[in-house]
């Protein structure tokens, strides 16, 4: 379940930082990204500069040509995101009860 995705919208931002915050300890490549948050690898390709820029996320890994992506969970906008999605799943879960 993606829960930014749900409450915020389903901007390829969102979508991109959705797929990372459930996955937050793996790294992925620009295709992986695009498939796992359902977006075009042109729509990565765009948006990725920004959330670099911003830290939050970070190249961890390059291997050839190809390099690896994780969330910066020390860049403080992460660790808000990281405390919005705890909270919308608390009170899904409330809600469900």
């Amino acid at each position: 379940m993606y829960l930014l995705s749900d409450t915020l919208g389903k901007s390829p931002e969102i979508k991109i930082l959705d797929h990372f915050l459930l996955h937050e300890d793996f790294a992925y490549t620009k295709s992986e990204i695009a498939e796992c948050a359902g977006i075009s690898r042109a729509t990565v390709y765009e948006k990725l500069p920004s959330l670099l820029e911003k830290g939050i996320l970070v190249e961890t890994k390059k291997i050839g040509k190809i390099t690896l992506y994780k969330l910066n969970l020390n860049n403080l906008t992460v660790k808000k995101l990281r405390s919005l999605n705890y909270q919308i799943a608390k009170a899904i879960t409330r809600e469900r009860k």
